[in-house]
């Protein structure tokens, strides 16, 4: 998508823009997936599951413990509903995501 902007900046691989000049037209970056350590806000979010730098199941998350040890991805087609706790090592990777709709923004408790 092109859209006319100047003045961006991409620092964490999400390109931010101000004082929009029309001659000027860049294409936006893809949002970078980042690693989530606050397990317990990730309900009914889509998520990646990684092991020593391996993805290792990509799903919705159907549950996730209070205190981020553990959660639940959701089974889908030939993958049954699984758990992966953090203590085994795995890491939970969240990909920002536009939505549609007036409210197109998701965003965490503390950025409120």
């Amino acid at each position: 998508m092109l859209i006319p902007l100047s003045g961006c900046s991409s620092k964490t691989g999400v390109r931010f823009c101000t004082n929009t000049n029309l001659g000027d037209e860049l294409t936006l970056d893809q949002a970078t997936p980042r690693e989530h350590f606050e397990w317990g806000l990730l309900t009914n979010t889509l998520v990646e599951i990684r092991y020593k730098g391996r993805v290792v199941r990509h799903g919705i998350v159907d549950d996730a413990m209070p205190d981020s040890s553990a959660l639940w991805i959701k089974a889908d087609g030939i993958n049954s509903r699984q758990m992966f706790e953090a203590w085994v090592g795995y890491q939970v990777w969240v990909t920002p995501q536009e939505l549609s709709g007036d409210l197109r923004y998701r965003m965490a408790p503390d950025q409120l």
